[in-house]
């Protein structure tokens, strides 16, 4: 694998495709079911000079590497969750808003682990995207992994936090300025609005998610994928030739 890792760190570094070249030499393996065609390029001298006059993007395609502008900012988030017992969650977000990294966190009455599905709210507040890494636990679990030895915290949920049951999706926050009109706060009243009015919608998406990735790795399990046959090549343009000095020069 070490060799080929090189070879593939070569092909990054040449550009061969923009100029003439042959094979010096070529070799082939068998790997995993995998045929591996591995070739030496020889480029002729003048190759510099092939890169040089690469033709430029058409501005058409400059264009096209332009993001587009959007009429609604949208915000970006990275969300972790911790869901204890299914019922509660406690929840860190975080984004950049001017070159500053923004953090919150909060208690939510509600499973983020069923938000896994969702990736963009569009509401009134505005437009977020979000990146959500969830993982379930119980309280009970952290209790006995106390009393076998281990060192591991166990969080207190706020009492004055109210069940979802009582009074519908609710959070109270732990970090962050509640008193500012930051983004990251809309973005957190927006999932809970949207919980509130999609609960089962989301119950039932997350659901079938997890049905279809058990059908996938039972599929790859029996089925595995065969992996398409593989050609690398490599080889370096020549240098620029340094001109020769005049005898006048000194």
């Amino acid at each position: 694998m070490s060799g080929c890792s090189g070879i593939m760190s070569l092909l990054l570094l040449c550009p061969f495709s923009l100029v003439a070249q042959e094979i010096e030499r070529s070799k082939v393996i068998h790997r995993n079911g995998r045929k591996i065609t591995i070739e030496k390029l020889i480029f002729p001298d003048g190759g510099e000079e092939a890169l040089k006059k690469a033709e430029p993007l058409k501005p058409e395609q400059q264009a096209s590497l332009v993001p587009s502008e959007s009429t609604q900012t949208e915000h970006s988030f990275i969300v972790h969750a911790v869901v204890y017992d299914q019922e509660t969650s406690f929840v860190r977000w975080s984004t950049l808003s001017g070159g500053k990294k923004e953090s919150y966190s909060c208690w939510s009455n509600i499973n983020w682990g069923y938000l896994q599905t969702l990736h963009k709210i569009q509401s009134d507040r505005g437009n977020f995207s979000f990146m959500l890494l969830s993982h379930d636990t119980s309280l009970k679990a952290l209790q006995e992994r106390i009393e076998s030895g281990e060192d591991i915290h166990v969080p207190v949920i706020p009492p004055e936090l109210p069940p979802l049951k009582e009074v519908g999706a609710r959070y109270l926050v732990t970090i962050g300025d509640e008193s500012s009109d930051s983004p990251a706060l809309e973005f957190i009243e927006a999932v809970h609005e949207l919980y509130d009015a999609e609960r089962q919608q989301l119950v039932e998406a997350h659901h079938d998610h997890l049905r279809e990735e058990r059908w996938r790795k039972h599929q790859l399990l029996i089925n595995p994928p065969k992996l398409p046959d593989l050609v690398i090549r490599y080889g370096r343009v020549p240098s620029p030739k340094t001109p020769s000095k005049s005898p006048l020069q000194k």
